[in-house]
């Protein structure tokens, strides 16, 4: 073979070799993931069909309140308990009580039984419920812009009802949510998870609920946890 030949056939293994090799399965995930992936590993990472499954979700134990009215940081103790229906926080605080209650058609904020003009969103239409949903019919998942060591994703419901998602880069555990309810943005911070019976659940939990007069923040440390409990019919009822 001539040195001419020799060179073409050097330039010709070159062009050809790297596309006969096998592409690794790492790099095709990385290449190719999708809002739906995410979503996925998330859903994966907080207990899978048992995340999706979930019933009910019952944490008490204590924590803190900062209201727009009063920026003191004022200890409380707390009752938060939500299913793929309503939601309900119960705030003891030194003045008397705080119910902020969704039953899935209507908002209830209450302080020593006066209406407040502003409330928490209904669970079926925002946050981690709407997460377990993500891949049924009528569900849009799309990717949003990465942020530091977060991944983010938005699911939206076949209304519309959307919630923004993120999750650490590496684990894929969800660090944080956010969404619009009657024009306010309200979010959620979540840390320090642990498993209950095949769920992770997270024991600490910081909400940011924006209003026309300021953010109402809560932050919770749960003491104890119990999921998939029944749930009484007038659990979504205010009290007094």
């Amino acid at each position: 073979m001539t040195c001419t030949n020799k060179i073409k056939l050097i330039i010709l293994m070159a062009l050809v070799l790297p596309t006969l090799m096998p592409i690794s399965s790492k790099a095709v995930v990385n290449e190719t993931a999708s809002a739906t992936d995410l979503a996925r590993a998330t859903v994966s990472d907080l207990g899978g069909d048992k995340f999706r499954n979930l019933k009910s979700l019952r944490l008490t134990g204590v924590g803190s309140a900062v209201s727009p009215l009063n920026t003191n940081v004022m200890p409380t103790e707390f009752q938060f308990m939500i299913t793929d229906v309503g939601i309900r926080i119960d705030l003891t605080l030194s003045f008397g009580l705080v119910q902020m209650i969704n039953d899935g058609q209507r908002y209830y904020n209450l302080v020593n039984g006066s209406a407040g003009d502003f409330g928490i969103a209904p669970p079926g239409k925002f946050g981690l419920r709407v997460l377990a949903k993500y891949d049924q019919p009528g569900y849009k998942t799309t990717l949003l812009p990465d942020k530091d060591k977060e991944a983010a994703f938005r699911v939206t419901d076949p209304e519309g009802n959307a919630t923004d998602f993120y999750v650490n880069k590496t684990t894929k555990r969800i660090t944080r949510l956010a969404y619009k309810y009657s024009d306010f943005e309200q979010t959620w911070n979540f840390d320090k998870f642990k498993e209950v019976e095949g769920v992770m659940i997270p024991h600490r939990i910081d909400i940011r609920l924006s209003t026309k007069m300021g953010d109402f923040q809560m932050s919770f440390q749960a003491a104890d946890v119990k999921i998939n409990q029944p749930v009484g019919a007038n659990a979504f009822t205010p009290q007094g």
